[in-house]
């Protein structure tokens, strides 16, 4: 199969702080790679299982920070792609711009929802969207950035593409192709690439009874306990209301080696980035234990000789 032509694109920061088109490494390179990366998650969404393009400089332009990126085909990526743009697979995959297309419509849907909500979607022509916002404004994407709005990977990378609007001196950010911008973010569209907070989700549920040997007690509310279950130490909310009332009145006391038997709940969830995280949770405390007071001497184990008694009977 014939190699097809790589895709150059222009991604330019500008602002008074890039006046003398110098721009710091250390803040530039972040902002590449988001966008390499933007350019991967959009390969993997719109092409599962196909090989990464890769994205290369090219060259700097004079005024403002101006990079030429070349996408560059792996063994047919682009070629194979499904075209979003046309329906013509010849015209639009060839050079991938349909990828290019669908990338920049997520992150001008991204800067949109800085300011507003969506209102509504709706297909106007095979493989693109018209979204409706709040304010009644509309803009006509791919199908597939939408897809890429809602990918949590991409999210990621298109706030690492715009981090340099966050210092100051840089005010634009936009990606062009021929001369014709394809999306344009400024300060005020920042909102719009913050990453949401996902809420961990729930992957089991266990109650068990076990023995915990105590620690460190917290006595603030809400701070959790130090505890070891023979094998490694835990940290446990205690949420057995009745035992807490007896910590709080003193009627509970404590000392080294105390030992906890308890029902004792584990939660495991799985956060936003893939990790799991356990929560320990004392449901009841069903016997306190306390530790040893005294330490046993180690008295030889002897045997008494026997005793004759002595009547006067002669026996």
């Amino acid at each position: 199969m014939p190699r097809v032509a790589d895709e150059q694109f222009l991604i330019t920061y500008d602002g008074p702080a890039l006046a003398t088109s110098r721009m710091d490494v250390r803040l530039l390179a972040p902002a590449l790679i988001g966008m390499a990366d933007v350019i991967q998650v959009s390969n993997r969404v719109m092409n599962p299982g196909a090989p990464n393009p890769g994205l290369h400089i090219e060259a700097t332009r004079p005024g403002s920070f101006s990079v030429e990126l070349i996408l560059m085909d792996a063994a047919g990526v682009v070629d194979r792609m499904i075209d979003f743009l046309a329906g013509d697979v010849s015209t639009a995959t060839a050079n991938g711009l349909a990828m290019l297309t669908a990338a920049s419509g997520a992150l001008m849907l991204l800067k949109r929802l800085a300011r507003r909500k969506i209102r509504s979607q709706e297909e106007v022509r095979p493989g693109w969207v018209r979204i409706t916002f709040s304010d009644s404004t509309t803009i006509e994407v791919p199908s597939a950035s939408i897809a890429l709005a809602e990918d949590l990977e991409f999210r990621r990378a298109a706030n690492e593409m715009v981090e340099p609007l966050r210092r100051g001196g840089i005010e634009v950010v936009s990606i062009s192709r021929q001369d014709e911008e394809l999306v344009r973010v400024v300060e005020d569209d920042l909102p719009g690439f913050d990453i949401p907070l996902a809420g961990d989700a729930l992957l089991s549920d266990q109650t068990r009874q076990v023995a915990l040997r105590l620690l460190n007690v917290a006595f603030v509310p809400g701070n959790k306990w130090r505890v070891s279950d023979g094998d490694r130490d835990l940290f446990v909310g205690v949420g057995d209301l009745s035992f807490l009332e007896r910590v709080e009145t003193n009627q509970e006391t404590f000392s080294a080696g105390d030992i906890l038997r308890c029902q004792l709940r584990t939660q495991q969830f799985q956060q936003p980035n893939g990790a799991i995280r356990n929560e320990h949770t004392v449901v009841r405390v069903l016997e306190h234990i306390r530790g040893p007071r005294a330490v046993p001497l180690p008295f030889e184990d002897l045997e008494l000789p026997s005793v004759q008694r002595d009547d006067g009977l002669g026996l």
